[in-house]
């Protein structure tokens, strides 16, 4: 879906034009994505609110995966990897041992009491926060790592939640456009997983022990540091206890 299709859409589904097909309330631009447009800013917001509320009910289909390497202190700045907004879900954080990865746990920064005090090797899945703000009048609303993803059901999800975004004209109810909004909500968050599968079987002694001895915190702003979306890796210390 383009900018200008989805502009167009957008319009449609207020049912908000004149005769002469332009917009009566919320004019169309043809240049690129610009914040004072109304419609533009709209389409933006249901971006955002349809890829988190897609990825908090668990859909994998945007999710992206990574290899990186901590900082000597067991610190990553996430925003130092293509994704300079904040990542909308860290799904998982596997730390390397070898060739295998090994999951571990999350725990919350202020529960933490240091970091692991060394590098390690990471894969981490997140959905990266869809940015539209650089979209050119004729290019593809990226919301997906992968700009040749086409999925129909989702373009029109947005469209319809960027419609009600911008309230119908006068400020009347449309049921309509609300069912639709829970249809295709509903449509797109059943998606199911891929591959539908059980567990990876991995060696049981190197996954308890990477498992108990390790764990992972995220942080917008982390000022001991001066790093954003701040990823910490912690390691536990059992003889304390």
């Amino acid at each position: 879906m383009e900018l200008h299709e989805a502009r167009e859409r957008v319009q449609k589904a207020l049912d908000d034009q004149t005769d002469d097909g332009l917009g009566e309330r919320w004019p169309i631009i043809t240049t690129a994505w610009h914040a004072d447009n109304e419609v533009d800013a709209a389409l933006q917001a249901a971006v955002d609110e349809c890829v988190s509320i897609y990825s908090a009910e668990g859909g994998d289909q945007l999710d992206v995966v990574f290899d990186t390497t901590t900082a000597s202190d067991g610190t990553l700045d996430l925003s130092a990897l293509a994704t300079p907004r904040p990542p909308i879900i860290i799904k998982s954080v596997s730390i390397k041992t070898g060739s295998s990865f090994t999951p571990i746990k999350a725990t919350r920064a202020r529960d933490a009491e240091g970091s692991s005090g060394s590098a390690h090797d990471l894969r981490i899945r997140l959905v990266m926060r869809p940015d539209i703000s650089t979209t050119g009048n004729t290019s593809v609303v990226n919301y997906a790592p992968d700009s040749a993803l086409v999925w129909p059901l989702m373009d029109a999800w947005i469209v319809a939640v960027a419609a009600k975004h911008l309230l119908p004209k006068e400020a009347t109810g449309n049921a309509a456009l609300d069912d639709r909004i829970i249809m295709l909500r509903d449509a797109v968050i059943r998606t199911p997983e891929q591959p539908m599968a059980v567990s990876f079987p991995r060696h049981r002694f190197v996954q308890d022990y990477q498992r108990r001895l390790y764990r992972w915190s995220y942080v917008a702003y982390d000022a001991t540091t001066s790093k954003k979306n701040c990823l910490r890796v912690h390691r536990l210390n059992y003889g304390s206890l």
